[in-house]
């Protein structure tokens, strides 16, 4: 298996993510140094036109809902998550917006084949249980020409901007908890654990690419933020042999 949780999803999905609820839009603007929203809005804006019937595939709190929300008020949604907590507080988000809200992980999506235009996921792909099966389930929901944004951590290819920001995730990030988020900054540490489950960026770069087209990756933070874009092609792939 290339990229995934595995048998720490649990650990760090349902045991430590379904906590940070209260903190989770204050700390996640520390972490990014504020920008987290900034990069969001410049996914969604590359990635979609608007009009569209979109999945947001791991949507948590409802965040990335409601920077769609702001950019293309006429975008179709359905949120879906893991996650009881995440589901309700994203249904508070963006009542009267969103026109759906399931319950599911990525490996399994409960949706028929070519169910959307386009599926987006903020700071949520890392905790894939297993990316490649992942990926497989997100293609099968697309509609040919359909568009896939990640936006997230990554993992840089250059060993020393690597180093450091798995430093900044295995040490500096729970400071800031403690700082910021005192009673939750346990639940931070599991950050580093999403981050060392990460594939290199060329790594995750080819996983897309067995399934999409067009796979296009902008970089912040030295390599440590990603906004990818990716087109299902308009023929169906083969994507295992």
């Amino acid at each position: 298996m290339v990229g995934g949780l595995g048998d720490s999803w649990r650990k760090v999905v349902e045991e430590a993510l379904g906590s940070l609820v209260p903190v989770y839009d204050k700390m996640n603007k520390v972490m990014s140094f504020g920008k987290d929203i900034e990069w969001r809005k410049t996914g969604i804006k590359i990635a979609f036109k608007g009009g569209e019937r979109i999945l947001d595939a791991g949507c948590g709190p409802g965040v990335m809902a409601e920077v769609l929300k702001q950019v293309y008020p006429d975008a179709k949604l359905v949120l879906m998550d893991a996650l009881w907590v995440m589901l309700e507080t994203a249904k508070k988000r963006t009542r009267g917006f969103a026109q759906d809200y399931v319950r599911a992980v990525f490996e399994k999506l409960p949706f028929k084949d070519q169910s959307f235009d386009g599926i987006m996921m903020g700071f949520s792909f890392r905790d894939s249980k297993d990316m490649e099966s992942a990926l497989d389930e997100l293609a099968r929901v697309l509609s040919p020409q359909g568009v896939l944004l990640i936006v997230d951590i990554s993992k840089p290819d250059n060993v020393v901007a690597r180093a450091l920001i798995g430093f900044y995730w295995h040490y500096l990030v729970p400071v800031m908890a403690m700082l910021f988020a005192p009673r939750f900054w346990k639940h931070y540490k599991v950050l580093h654990t999403t981050y060392t489950k990460l594939p290199k960026n060329s790594q995750l770069k080819a996983l897309v690419q067995k399934r999409f087209e067009e796979v296009h990756m902008i970089t912040r933070m030295m390599g440590g933020l990603l906004i990818l874009v990716a087109r299902k092609p308009q023929k169906t792939m083969t994507w295992r042999l």
